[in-house]
């Protein structure tokens, strides 16, 4: 790590620890541009898609939360899809965080959502099949997400996850990491907040995923 270089945030990257501007270092050249964003939040504040969006890219983004109603008009050449994704087809109790609509997830709640698999994502959309990047930020529910993947054929270049407790914030990888390296991938970077793995045959993003950045000091890198 002390070898890599340091760069700066890019304009226009209001995600909240940089993790865009990371990403963008890492894979902002490769050939498909597409995306998907689990949890994807509000449309332009702190949102890790938003950067790759004014870029050019094309995002599946899933919020099932109340920043949902507002990416038809923030991001119109996106796709939006208000289920929760999990481990299996059906419903699932929702939680919604008055105060912090982006901690909303699921657990004990009044309302019901409809869920689905990432597997039956990626076949929905075609674009989430070319996939360059995953990002989940879904409050606890990490383990769920990876559980409803089918790994056969389909392997995103990189992965970034929110691991830690947003309570505690304490590290929750162990409970989930397991299915990404047992599935051809290698952790690259933990940047305080998230967890970023590359596919394994592509060592040379990993390296690029450890660049220096300008973290949030709450969550010093």
């Amino acid at each position: 790590m002390d070898s890599a270089p340091t760069i700066d945030r890019l304009e226009g990257d209001t995600s909240q620890n940089c993790e865009s501007t990371r990403l963008w270092h890492a894979i902002g050249d490769e050939p498909y541009k597409c995306y998907i964003d689990i949890g994807a939040g509000h449309p332009t504040n702190l949102n890790v898609g938003k950067l790759f969006y004014d870029r050019g890219w094309f995002g599946v983004n899933v919020e099932p939360g109340p920043y949902g109603d507002l990416y038809d008009e923030a991001r119109p050449n996106d796709v939006i899809v208000r289920d929760v994704i999990s481990d299996h087809f059906g419903m699932v109790e929702w939680s919604t965080s008055p105060v912090h609509p982006d901690l909303s997830g699921v657990g004990l709640g009044l309302e019901q959502k409809c869920s689905i698999t990432l597997d039956m994502l990626r076949h929905d959309y075609y674009s989430a099949q070319c996939a360059t990047f995953v990002k989940v930020d879904v409050e606890g529910h990490e383990l769920e997400v990876l559980q409803g993947a089918d790994w056969d054929g389909w392997l995103p270049e990189v992965w970034c996850i929110e691991a830690i407790d947003a309570a505690t914030l304490q590290p929750n990888h162990h409970e989930w990491e397991p299915i990404l390296l047992d599935h051809g991938y290698e952790f690259a970077y933990f940047d305080g907040i998230n967890r970023f793995y590359n596919v394994k045959h592509r060592p040379d993003i990993g390296e690029r995923l450890r660049v220096k950045l300008p973290t949030m000091k709450e969550y010093p890198a």
